[in-house]
This record gives structure tokens, C-alpha cells and sequence, in this order.
């Protein structure tokens, strides 16, 4: 029997800390503000993650159709990595320098 090794991730799960973080962020940091809803919007599937979605992908893991899968890393994010640093790089960028006046 072969030993498998692989992890399943998420990026920025909704869970009551994560509320939380993001509703005192709204409140103190307009800037850091508009990147939480801007990646959000910018995701594929356009929604968090939750503890199902990962709790999912670790059961495929396990089971049998992912028997010649190991060394992985599933990253459980609705396609938040695919696109973020790409998207942040045109758009948020270019926003933080209108709001300092930079742009």
C-alpha cells in the first residue's frame, strides 16, 4: 500500500472570525476595505469559501478517485488565487493612487 501525502486549502473562508474581521476593517480602513470587496467580486465562483467546501475536497482526497493523486496542494478558494494578484495588480493599484493622489 503507497503512502499519499496532499492538502486541500482555502484562501479566505467565511466563518464568524472572518466576518468580523472584515466588518472592523470596513469601519477603521476604507482602502483595505475596497480590496476585500473588490477580490470578492473579482472571484470566479464569487462567493468565500466554508468548512463544507474543504471538508469536500478532503473526503475526494481520501477516496478512490484521487488514488494516483499525492504531493498536492487543492486549493479550495471558488478561483480567488487564479485571478486575485492578476486583478489587484490593474485595478487596486490604480485605486490606491487616486485616493492618496498619486494618480
Amino acid at each position: 500500500m503507497a503512502i499519499r501525502i496532499s492538502v486541500a486549502t482555502w484562501c479566505f473562508p467565511k466563518t464568524i472570525l472572518t466576518e468580523q474581521i472584515v466588518q472592523y476593517v470596513k469601519a477603521v480602513d476604507p482602502i483595505t476595505s475596497y480590496h476585500f470587496d473588490s477580490l470578492l467580486k473579482h472571484t470566479p465562483l464569487n462567493r468565500y469559501g466554508s468548512g463544507e467546501d474543504v471538508a469536500d475536497a478532503v473526503l475526494f482526497l481520501l477516496g478512490d478517485k484521487a488514488k494516483n493523486i499525492t504531493g498536492m496542494s487543492l486549493v479550495c478558494d471558488g478561483g480567488m488565487s487564479a485571478v486575485s494578484s492578476t486583478w489587484y495588480d490593474r485595478h487596486s493599484y490604480k485605486k490606491e493612487q487616486e485616493w492618496h493622489g498619486i494618480g
